[in-house]
């Protein structure tokens, strides 16, 4: 499993100006908040902005539905995971009209959700995606979503709500970034796994540049994904795929909640492990952790997209 060290141009990061990817401070690290534990400072370009004198500033995972003022603009949010393990859970609602969110944790981003009413809606690897409802793009600049670039004023979560930060943020809508969708995608879930006990921070950044920018967001704390009992994978279903053996263990991560836990879901995402850090590989599977006469799931891209009844 991976791990991730940072350097750093000085003594103590209450000393130092840059975080870096590399031991020769050439890679400079994300923009983002960093921790050693005793203080938390925000990397903006290569720059690292004071000692944040709030420790509220860091919100705390598993706390309340975080909500945006309705403003246009790019609002950031960073939240402590602690030091415990296993997927965190992020549940993003845009609300009406479109809006973008990516995470970022020890320098990788995800930007991958799936809508309980849609499925998986993600865009260009490493930039936001832009989610919401198609029909819902005439309170944005032109009447479409994608477009730019946009200049959007800063908010940043100070414990209790959103309020304004200094400077601008820039960003351009590519059809590429927008996965949009016929009707309202409700609370979509993204999954970032955290496979090692040190603290750290998950950043979050949405951006409303549509007017009535309104959303809510939450983010749970690690904790280790629920497992189901599943065959292997088959790409096709053929002659011998009822009589396999229902013995591997998969795991899942729920979107849909019309039955609960054990059962699976369409559009829930699935992984090989409990961190949520391996999509199942694309294909059939036969599991008992299905309501009713249904027995087997398809699975693309990590996400349930169908259900089915195949073995009488």
């Amino acid at each position: 499993m991976p791990s991730f060290v940072y350097f750093i141009n000085g003594t103590s990061l209450s000393d130092a100006t840059s975080v870096f990817l590399d031991s020769d401070h050439l890679i400079c690290a994300p923009n983002g908040y960093y921790s050693d534990g005793v203080v938390i400072r925000q990397q903006i370009g290569c720059v690292l902005l004071g000692a944040i004198s709030c420790p509220s500033c860091i919100a705390k995972c598993s706390q309340d539905v975080i909500s945006s003022n309705g403003d246009v603009g790019y609002y950031s949010l960073a939240i402590d995971v602690g030091t415990a393990l296993g997927a965190v859970i992020i549940t993003f609602n845009p609300g009406g009209n479109p809006e973008g969110i990516i995470a970022e944790r020890n320098g990788l981003y995800y930007n991958e959700l799936s809508s309980p009413n849609f499925g998986r809606l993600a865009g260009i690897a490493n930039e936001p995606t832009f989610i919401g409802n198609v029909t819902f793009q005439g309170s944005c600049p032109a009447g479409s979503i994608v477009g730019g670039p946009y200049t959007l004023n800063k908010f940043q979560w100070n414990g209790t709500s959103f309020i304004s930060d200094p400077g601008t943020e820039s960003i351009t809508v590519a059809a590429g970034n927008t996965d949009l969708t016929g009707g309202d995608p409700d609370n979509c879930i993204m999954v970032v796994p955290k496979t090692t006990a040190t603290s750290s921070i998950v950043n979050l950044s949405i951006y409303g540049v549509c007017t009535n920018a309104l959303f809510d967001v939450t983010v749970e704390c690690p904790a280790l994904l629920p497992s189901f009992k599943g065959s292997k994978q088959f790409f096709l279903i053929g002659p011998t795929y009822c009589d396999a053996p229902v013995l591997d263990n998969y795991y899942v991560a729920k979107v849909n909640f019309t039955n609960p836990y054990p059962y699976l879901e369409l559009y829930d995402w699935v992984f090989q492990d409990p961190y949520g850090q391996t999509k199942l590989i694309d294909g059939y599977y036969k599991t008992y952790n299905l309501f009713g006469a249904f027995d087997t799931i398809l699975v693309s891209n990590g996400v349930i997209i169908n259900i089915s009844s195949q073995c009488p």
